[in-house]
């Protein structure tokens, strides 16, 4: 009896160790402290900072579990390290907040600013790997990059030492993060692509190819960067500062919440419109915007610090951090129309709204707490009711205690002055018998 009663704890621990040490042995997760700033060189690292209290970072732990069994058997270490506690960590490199993720290749260090999926993770960390500039050997690896990829650049050519490949590589090492760069020999082109000189540069974006016009290092980095986005991509907290980092204006089609059951003809016909425009690369605004659409007003009303209705077509202006409206309303706009709101804003014609200036930015932070506290409501309706409420209670209380106790000092002496006038005339009226009194007899 005695030996079953002690085999139970001991098959319990037993299971508890096997289970911790699966656990750990499926983690791939490397817990780092001060010595990372010596082993940072040595290979390529994938870092989380983090700190113990952050939710945005309880929320990606299993996330970034996942991440470093994906990337299990590459040559990229995954690791994370507590921030608030290695202190010299955080300050080497500027940890401002959490979770913070970054990638360190030798001296090279680049910081993830996209969404915070299995997937985006892990394709930032293969970006950063490198190398910048992949080969393709078969027309079977092209076709399934065209599957795979929105946007991709494609190098065509035999001669790796021409000037257009030295350029087209050192662009790519600077915009690794930012697009997929490869390069292939002309045998291995589909038949659906025609190239007529050697060497060039393709873009192969939304089911189509579209050749480089030639020039200088300058005119190919400004093409690439003209190009490696989607025609009409949708814009998403995690991307719209990359698309801000475009350097043209954003024309945005603004329609109703997918999720939302409603009548959405107008909507569909508004982005439709747009859409066409923007595959259409008409020369008169393909250099000048990019073309998004956003599903749900949420994010641009943050954008305008306003009440945005659906259909819209918004105009972002990044470098001023303004945006513009058409004259007319978007419901019932043709496409000459269209086209006339977008030349007036090229021209500086159309009125701007926002703007950075210090009444702008004082607006910002206004909204910015209205709204966060409206969401507080939202979500936590107790726990908003308990911040806002007790502080709030706390100090009326202490103005009405002291306001009222200096009223009420006011009256005790008030009461004390008229109790000793009381006294004086009762001394006044017995004075006044008493003489009546002495000069009767």
């Amino acid at each position: 009896m005695r030996t079953t009663k002690m085999a139970a704890p001991i098959r319990e621990l037993a299971i508890f160790l096997l289970g911790l040490s699966i656990q750990c042995a499926l983690s791939h997760v490397i817990e780092l402290n001060n010595n990372f700033l010596e082993d940072r060189h040595k290979g390529s690292w994938l870092v989380e900072f983090y700190a113990p209290w952050c939710g945005h970072c309880k929320k990606l732990e299993p996330v970034w579990h996942h991440v470093g069994r994906s990337l299990q058997g590459s040559p990229i270490k995954v690791a994370r390290v507590d921030a608030t506690r290695y202190t010299a960590i955080g300050n080497e490199f500027t940890i401002r907040g959490y979770p913070t993720i970054k990638f360190f290749k030798g001296d090279q260090i680049f910081t993830h600013n996209g969404g915070r999926s299995l997937e985006d993770i892990v394709q930032f960390a293969q970006r950063a790997q490198g190398p910048a500039v992949r080969e393709l050997r078969s027309v079977t690896q092209l076709n399934d990059l065209r599957i795979k990829h929105t946007v991709f650049f494609l190098y065509v050519g035999d001669d790796n030492d021409s000037e257009l490949k030295t350029a087209y590589s050192a662009i790519a090492e600077d915009y690794v993060l930012k697009g997929y760069f490869y390069q292939a020999p002309p045998t291995i082109l589909p038949h659906d692509i025609k190239v007529d000189t050697l060497p060039t540069v393709l873009v192969l974006k939304d089911r189509k190819y579209f050749k480089y016009g030639g020039g200088d290092k300058a005119s190919l980095k400004d093409w690439i960067e003209l190009e490696r986005f989607p025609a009409f991509p949708r814009i998403t907290p995690d991307n719209i500062n990359e698309l801000a980092g475009s350097g043209r204006r954003i024309a945005v089609a603004v329609i109703e919440d997918s999720s939302v059951p409603t009548d959405v003809t107008e909507d569909t016909r508004v982005r439709e419109m747009l859409q066409e425009l923007a595959k259409g690369r008409d020369p008169e605004f393909h250099s000048a915007f990019l073309y998004c659409w956003m599903d749900g007003t949420e994010l641009i009303n943050q954008i305008t610090m306003s009440f945005v209705n659906t259909p819209a077509i918004v105009v972002l202006e990044p470098s001023t951090e303004s945006y513009y409206l058409p004259d007319t309303p978007t419901a019932g706009m043709a496409r000459p129309q269209l086209k006339g709101f977008l030349r007036k804003v090229i021209s500086g014609d159309a009125p701007a709204h926002g703007g950075n200036s210090f009444l702008q930015r004082l607006k910002r932070v206004l909204y910015d707490f209205i709204t966060g506290v409206t969401s507080l409501f939202r979500a936590q309706p107790f726990i908003a009711s308990l911040l806002i409420g007790l502080p709030t209670f706390v100090v009326t209380f202490l103005c009405y205690s002291l306001c009222t106790a200096e009223v009420v000092d006011d009256m005790e002496d008030e009461d004390d002055l008229s109790e000793d006038e009381k006294e004086d005339e009762d001394r006044v009226e017995r004075y006044e018998e008493v003489s009546g009194h002495m000069k009767k007899e």
